[in-house]
């Protein structure tokens, strides 16, 4: 069954290409940011309650509604190509004073973090794409509580997460191969071995259905302001500031049941996997000098595991998917294919594996018990 539309069109921000970004010149005169869209509110009533340990409050939410979405900073792919060695430049976004715009948040959470409308201000610091996985910055900016909070807070967009869907098969084939006996004589073999074949991947973007506003927050009896602090005295030179971006209270195992499920009734038979790759996740900051610029070179990277563990200091994010399974799948069920898969089909299937594996019957003698065969039996 194929779908009305080419798959291999199907836009998703974990598979498009990013575009060039480019610096803009500190000396150039301030523009004023473009509008930002309000937020689209999806058809139906959420069905995930407001509040927990580390969310927003119902009439904070509430308050947020009226706000308009976070401007996008990020606009990486999550495909299966390796990150660059060089990280890019992201334009930088321009508007009030960190401490103008911290003075006037659009609401103050319980963490003490203010939520600050970031169409209106945005941080100066210069941020760079950290491979396919978030944002980093060690723009010497970032050396005042303010500027640290804003820049947090203006790239606490929403994580690129997307249902991929995978049908596969494996195939048995040989090779040739070169070994040694035991006199130390080559000699050429053939093997066979079983190998992955893909018949079918695509991406269905999940990203709107996540609530543009992500809860910063710490785990430990600190608050965010605190931990803020605590990085900025801190005097190691390999110290970092790391803000992880989750989604929580939504059941990806029951959203995955739905989409296998609906693929098996349109008539897939061989494996298949769903799994739910992620973008834009991570924000980091990190002290500017020659150790830490070693330590983000690739080819030095590995070297330095313990002071990873102890110079950390780690933020979190909770962004919230405020639809059940049943909701999300219902919005996505029409952009989920498979190919076709008649009884012909699987016929030739049959057949395929009949020829591979062969079916020989050698008669011994009369009747069932002298029959024996090799290969599989059927």
């Amino acid at each position: 069954m194929q779908p009305a539309d080419d798959p291999n069109t199907m836009k998703s921000p974990l598979l498009a290409s990013a575009p060039p970004a480019e610096l803009l010149d500190a000396s150039a005169p301030e523009e004023p940011l473009p509008e930002a869209t309000v937020l689209d509110v999806l058809p139906g009533t959420p069905d995930v309650a407001a509040g927990g340990a580390h969310y927003y409050t119902q009439s904070e939410l509430e308050r947020l509604q009226t706000q308009p979405a976070p401007p996008e900073q990020f606009f990486g792919a999550a495909n299966d190509t390796p990150a660059p060695v060089e990280a890019e430049p992201v334009p930088i976004a321009r508007g009030v004073a960190a401490t103008a715009a911290l003075a006037e948040p659009v609401l103050t959470t319980a963490q003490g973090v203010p939520v600050v409308a970031t169409a209106r201000a945005a941080s100066r610091a210069l941020a760079r794409r950290d491979g396919r996985t978030g944002l980093k910055s060690c723009d010497e900016l970032l050396q005042t509580p303010e500027e640290l909070m804003l820049f947090l807070q203006t790239h606490n967009t929403r994580p690129y997460v997307a249902c991929r869907v995978t049908g596969f098969h494996h195939e048995t084939r040989t090779r040739e191969v070169t070994r040694k006996d035991r006199h130390g004589r080559r000699y050429t073999d053939v093997e066979t071995y079983r190998e992955r074949v893909e018949d079918f991947k695509y991406d269905v973007d999940l990203s709107d259905f996540v609530f543009p506003f992500g809860y910063i927050y710490n785990d430990g009896a600190a608050n965010v302001p605190a931990v803020v602090n605590r990085y900025l005295a801190d005097g190691n030179s390999l110290k970092t500031l790391q803000m992880k971006k989750i989604i929580v209270d939504f059941p990806f195992h029951a959203f995955k049941q739905r989409v296998e499920n609906r693929l098996r009734a349109l008539g897939w038979r061989r494996e298949l996997t769903v799994e739910f790759p992620k973008a834009n996740n991570t924000v980091r900051v990190y002290a500017d000098n020659r150790l830490s610029r070693a330590w983000e070179h690739p080819v030095t990277w590995f070297l330095f595991p313990w002071f990873r563990k102890t110079a950390a200091t780690s933020l979190k994010s909770a962004f919230r998917i405020p639809y059940s399974a049943d909701h999300v799948f219902g919005l996505i069920e029409a952009q989920l294919w498979c190919p076709g898969w008649s009884g012909a089909a699987a016929a030739m299937e049959a057949l395929g594996s009949a020829l591979e594996y062969g079916i020989v019957a050698r008669h011994a003698g009369r009747g069932r018990r002298g029959r024996r065969r090799r290969g599989r039996r059927w």
